[in-house]
C-alpha cells in the first residue's frame, strides 16, 4: 500500500515548485520513491527519509538506483515522535490511515520540530464536499473497512486538523491523478 500511495503521488511532483535548497523530510516514506523524485526535481535540496529500520534497509538501494542516495539521510522514526528538523515535510497517503485523534498527533509531532518557516505538503485524495462522483469515495469506504477510524477527508476536515495542531492551510493543488496536494505552513500563533 505504501508503494501504491507513493506511485500515485509521483504525478504531483512535476506540478509543484521544488526550488528549496534546504532539507526535505518524507515522513513514513516507505522505500523513498516519492522522495527520490522530489530530490531529482530539487537538485539543491537534501533529503531525509523517515521510517522504521526494516523499511530503511530496503530503501537505500532504491535511492542509489535513482541517483540521490548521496543527498539523502535515512532516519529511524515514528509517526508520533518529532522528526528531524526540515524546511519541508512530506506526508504522502499517511493521514488517511488514521482517525482524527491520531492524525492530529502526527501533525502535532511535525509541529514540534518545525520553525515558523517550515512548510508541509500532504498528498491525499480529497473527498468532494457534495455528491459529485469521485474515486476518493470508494477509497473512503475501503479505508473504513480496513482500518479502525481510517478515512478520506474533505478540504474542510483537513483545514480543521491543521488549524487544531498549529498549521495553516495555504492552498490545495489538484494533480492530473486522483491525489491533491494540501500545502500548509506554521500558523502565526504557533
Amino acid at each position: 500500500m505504501v508503494q501504491r500511495a507513493q506511485l500515485l503521488s509521483l504525478a504531483c511532483v512535476p506540478i509543484l515548485d521544488w526550488s528549496t535548497s534546504g532539507a526535505i523530510a518524507d515522513i513514513a516514506a516507505g522505500l523513498g520513491t516519492l522522495l527520490a523524485a522530489v530530490l531529482q526535481a530539487a537538485p539543491g535540496a537534501q533529503g531525509i527519509l523517515v521510517d522504521q529500520p526494516p523499511v530503511l534497509e530496503r530503501a537505500r538501494p532504491v535511492l542509489e538506483r535513482q541517483g540521490v542516495a548521496d543527498r539523502c539521510l535515512l532516519s529511524t522514526g515514528d509517526l508520533f515522535a518529532s522528526p528531524p528538523p526540515a524546511e519541508l515535510y512530506l506526508l504522502a497517503s499517511v493521514l488517511h490511515d488514521w482517525d482524527d485523534d491520531h492524525a492530529a498527533r502526527i501533525l502535532a509531532a511535525l509541529g514540534h520540530s518545525a520553525t515558523h518557516d517550515t512548510r508541509l505538503r500532504i498528498f491525499e485524495m480529497l473527498l468532494p464536499e457534495d455528491a459529485t462522483p469521485h474515486r476518493a469515495k470508494m477509497s473512503d469506504v475501503l479505508m473504513l473497512l480496513m482500518f479502525d477510524g481510517a478515512r478520506e477527508r474533505t478540504v474542510g476536515q483537513y483545514r480543521a486538523l491543521l488549524e487544531g495542531t498549529g498549521w495553516q492551510l495555504e492552498q490545495v493543488v489538484p494533480s492530473p491523478g486522483p491525489m491533491s496536494i494540501i500545502e500548509a505552513s506554521r500558523s502565526a500563533t504557533s
